[in-house]
């Protein structure tokens, strides 16, 4: 069972999402894998979307200045790692439908198109240990944000955001 999550922070990462569903059957034999994609926003609460991707959406459109202020400051490790923490502490405190859809599902590998969810289930050895998971790179540059979580795999789409994340240590 293949579980694609994706977030809904621009469309970008949706349509991400959508398209690796769609492309995943063909890939592999049709009786082989069952593909199903659901999107982290539905089971976070209202406030913690609003913190987390409805500022987000206002910025980038509204101050995209300021957003690029931001990006630019977040995008070095000991920044990332505090804020990274400080989303986590948000995320496990108020994704438990999350890790109970998880559950419900019972996939085999985790696929993620953004940061985020990794993080609500960080905390949850027992998901960290028994489901591998991965992430697909769907930003032109990768931010540092896409080195913290627990992915066993990264999936870029060009071979320049490969050489960034090996020349900051992904594997």
């Amino acid at each position: 069972k293949l579980l694609i999550v994706s977030t809904a922070a621009g469309s970008g990462h949706t349509r991400a999402a959508e398209a690796l569903a769609l492309w995943a059957p063909h890939v592999f034999k049709k009786n082989t894998v069952s593909v199903q994609h659901i999107e982290f926003t539905d089971y976070i609460s209202r406030p913690t979307r609003a913190l987390f991707f409805s500022a987000h959406e206002k910025l980038i459109y509204k101050i995209p200045e300021f957003w690029r202020f931001m990006y630019d400051a977040t995008n070095r490790v000991e920044v990332s790692d505090l804020i990274m923490r400080t989303a986590q502490l948000f995320q496990t405190i108020d994704a438990r439908r999350y890790t109970k859809a998880i559950a419900r599902i019972a996939p085999d590998y985790i696929l993620n198109t953004h940061f985020l969810p990794p993080l609500a289930i960080t905390s949850e050895s027992a998901f960290q240990k028994s489901i591998r998971a991965g992430v697909v790179v769907t930003d032109y540059t990768p931010h540092e944000f896409w080195m913290c979580g627990t992915h066993n795999d990264y999936f870029v789409p060009t071979a320049r955001i490969a050489k960034a994340l090996s020349d900051r240590g992904v594997p």
